[in-house]
């Protein structure tokens, strides 16, 4: 069996998604398998799966924050949970949709049916005239009539004229778009900014908080600054915003001090956006029962690395003088070897046994033997004498 280098199995947790007919957990044991041929952390085994299923990120919210892959485990059975309720929805939808259309057609039909038989004066779909067909219209030369600006040469679909009304808007305002389930609140939570209740869309995918002008003219005393700014939403749509404030957001019993930008009320449907800069300072937990927010905990200290020096004593030394030059020679003192000698002697045992002594004084006839082959050896400089106090 060929051998597969790291790179290899990155490439094939990249290339590997999620299929149709497959479900979550045979995705993940499929994954899984995959990184077992090598050594491929959990993080970014987690990265992978979440990268490979088709969804919307605002959807796959609910999978990240997992520490261990059983925790990522059981964020994988509720998102599989909430995939299935969502897609009975979307079929539920798609039925009353097309039954909806049935029943319109039929009404059309009927209604149609009837005015024919009653006699209603038709309409020309060319330019909108009525009493006659047409193939009948007199402007018939000059094209389809646009109904959005009265003109003829185009249809309303193809039209780019603006309405009077909504021109200078829509030239200085854009959406701030944003991905919203109407069926359920699960992203938003109840908050209360500088005193000022409000409900708020957490929002990961922005990188500023901003609220709505309609919300910042609720507060009393909070001045604005003028720090206007360019905000880009879907499609490169542009809002600029009034300014920021400095302002207090209470959410689940704790306060966080954040910096929120104000945008015209045209900009977003939602009255206050939650982004990146104020979550970083929060843990964010998402399962069935909505959001729950707790201040980000505080990383303790788990190791202290002390390093002690050691001073030196000298003893109780009056005379400053003294005290310094005795600190310098103690600090320049060297120990180097003063003499070295050219014999080298080697011990060769005659057998494995250990070479001991016991621990007992020597006997006056054998102690003036070691005495006189001492001082042969220190008169044939073999030996020196110890000039150490002990």
């Amino acid at each position: 069996m060929d051998e597969i280098n790291s790179a290899q199995i990155h490439d094939m947790l990249f290339r590997r998604k999620l299929k149709k007919d497959e479900t979550l957990q045979e995705y993940y044991y499929a994954m899984k398998e995959i990184a077992a041929r090598g050594k491929i952390e959990a993080e970014a085994l987690m990265k992978y799966v979440i990268d490979g299923i088709q969804d919307d990120t605002q959807s796959k919210i609910i999978l990240y924050g997992a520490k261990k892959l059983t925790d990522f485990k059981e964020k994988l059975k509720v998102y599989e949970t909430i995939r299935k309720k969502n897609a009975e929805k979307t079929k539920v939808k798609e039925k009353d949709n097309v039954s909806r259309k049935t029943e319109g057609a039929k009404k059309s039909t009927t209604a149609n049916s009837g005015e024919k038989e009653q006699g209603v004066e038709v309409r020309c779909y060319n330019c909108g005239g009525k009493g006659y067909k047409s193939k009948d219209c007199k402007k018939k030369e000059l094209g389809k009539k646009c109904f959005k600006c009265q003109k003829y040469g185009h249809t309303a679909n193809l039209c780019n004229a603006l309405d009077d009304s909504k021109a200078v808007t829509d030239k200085k305002t854009a959406v701030i778009n944003t991905v919203t389930d109407s069926s359920n609140g699960r992203m938003f939570k109840q908050i209360t900014i500088n005193d000022v209740q409000a409900k708020a869309l957490i929002n990961t995918g922005s990188q500023i908080t901003v609220m709505r002008k309609d919300v910042y003219d609720k507060m009393k005393s909070n001045k604005l600054c003028e720090n206007s700014i360019c905000l880009t939403g879907f499609g490169k749509n542009e809002v600029n915003s009034f300014g920021c404030v400095n302002a207090i957001i209470e959410v689940d019993s704790e306060e966080y001090s954040c910096i929120v930008h104000v945008v015209p009320n045209e900009a977003t449907n939602s009255s206050v956006i939650i982004g990146s800069d104020f979550l970083a300072m929060t843990e964010i937990t998402v399962n069935n029962d909505g959001i729950t927010i707790r201040r980000a905990t505080v990383q303790l200290l788990t190791q202290i690395n002390m390093i002690e020096t050691q001073s030196l004593n000298i003893g109780n030394m009056t005379d400053s003088k003294v005290r310094e030059e005795v600190e310098t020679i103690v600090k320049a003192y060297q120990a180097n070897k003063c003499k070295t000698t050219d014999v080298n002697m080697r011990i060769v045992p005659k057998d494995e046994r250990p070479i001991f002594q016991k621990p007992r004084r020597l006997p006056a006839p054998e102690r003036e033997i070691v005495e006189n082959q001492i001082d042969e050896w220190l008169n044939d400089g073999v030996i020196e004498k110890c000039t150490s106090e002990s």
